[in-house]
Parts: structure tokens; sequence; C-alpha cells
């Protein structure tokens, strides 16, 4: 018989399609949220961090990329909604934990973390507020919105970056949201040179839609782009 297929099919049929990409028991919404937090915990631009806050449930750090309002603190958001909502929020990560971070990325945070000690906090809900004069070190670059930088500058940035993660090429894993965003582009899951990266960001960004800029602005974001 035809007709249309049933909520319960449907959840079937997208769970066949991802295959083993699941972990046990994760749902395909689950899988979404993890594939894309894990690409945010890997490319989220450190240098814009201007608050440190202790979350009270694993005691898990995260940074803030923007100055608390008057009277405002972390703790209230973080009651109001969680960090379910707090998509723009990086995380640190935890005491002996973290998370989905890769080895590369573990090392950039204790980096960053190590120009802050004695301003980290440590108890649930303490935060503190970071010196915008103390991410001068961080050599972050500014661009016009939506404008690649020229390639001789982003091959140097990329040299520079690739030099302290002890590796010749740029490698991407794309969630699913940020796969649909790079549609019709060359950037995907692999392994980039300086000159095939440019290339694939100069892409995202002549797609001119709001998925793909974002994914192009968290890529040039850790070559330390920052546009304005």
């Amino acid at each position: 018989m035809g007709g249309r297929p049933t909520a319960a099919e449907m959840a079937r049929t997208k769970h066949e399609e991802l295959g083993n990409e699941l972990r046990r028991g994760e749902s395909p919404a689950d899988y979404e949220r993890r594939t894309h937090r894990s690409f945010a915990f890997d490319h989220a631009d450190l240098s814009t961090i201007r608050v440190l806050f202790r979350a009270p449930d694993t005691l898990t750090l995260w940074g803030i990329p923007y100055e608390m309002r008057s009277g405002q603190q972390p703790g209230d958001l973080f009651r109001a909604g969680g960090i379910g909502a707090r998509h723009d929020w990086i995380y640190l990560g935890a005491p002996g934990w973290w998370s989905d971070l890769t080895r590369t990325r573990q090392a950039k945070v204790a980096k960053f973390l190590s120009k802050h000690v004695g301003n980290i906090p440590e108890n649930p809900y303490e935060w503190t507020k970071l010196d915008k004069k103390g991410e001068k070190g961080l050599g972050a670059q500014s661009m016009t919105y939506g404008t690649l930088p020229s390639f001789e500058k982003f091959e140097a940035a990329f040299d520079r970056v690739m030099k302290e993660d002890g590796s010749s090429r740029y490698r991407i894993h794309l969630g699913r949201s940020d796969s649909r965003a790079a549609e019709g582009t060359s950037i995907g899951d692999g392994e980039y040179t300086a000159r095939e990266l440019y290339k694939g960001v100069k892409e995202l960004i002549q797609k001119d839609d709001e998925p793909a800029a974002d994914l192009a602005s968290s890529i040039m974001s850790t070559l330390e782009f920052g546009w304005v």
C-alpha cells in the first residue's frame, strides 16, 4: 500500500542511513547535536573569550565570547536555559575530562589557559572577566566580513598554525549540519593543503548563505582570523 511513512518508519530509515555512525542507544537527533558540537568544540576561536565560567554540573569550564552586562552573571544565563541554549559558549574541558576535544585542541586550550593562571574560576558558578589586553599575544587578525585575505597572508597563517600542531595538512571532520552547509564546495572530511583550503573557504563564501558563511568563519578562526 502507498501513503506517507509513519513516524516510526521514518525513524528507522534515519537510523539505517547513519548506520555505524550512531553510538549505542543514540538517536539521530543526538548524533546531529554531538557531531556539530564536536566540530564547534575544536574550531571555536579562543581569542574571542572575555569571561571564564565554572558550571555547577561537572565543574565544566566555559569561555564566553562577550562581556556580561551590568548586573548580569553567567550563572543567570546557565540557570535560564542551560548550556543547550548557549551555543556560542566555548568548551574548555572539565577536571580530568576533555570530552570530544582532539589532542591538538586540548593543547591549544591548555596554552590559552596558561596565559590566565590565577584567573581561572574553580568553584561552581564562579566566573572571572579576562582583560582584553591579555589577548594581544594570540595573533588574531581582522578581516572585512565575507572577504578573504590575500593567499599570501592566508598561507602564512596556515603554516604558522600547522607548525604549532606538528602537521603539514589541515584536517576537517564535519557533522551533518556542516556537511549540508558545505554541499557544492570542495570542503568535506579530509586533509587540506593551504591552497586547497583557501579554495574551499572561498567557495563557501561565494555560496552567499548563512550556514556556509558560519562554516567559513569557523575555519578561518582556527587560523586566527576574525571577521569584523
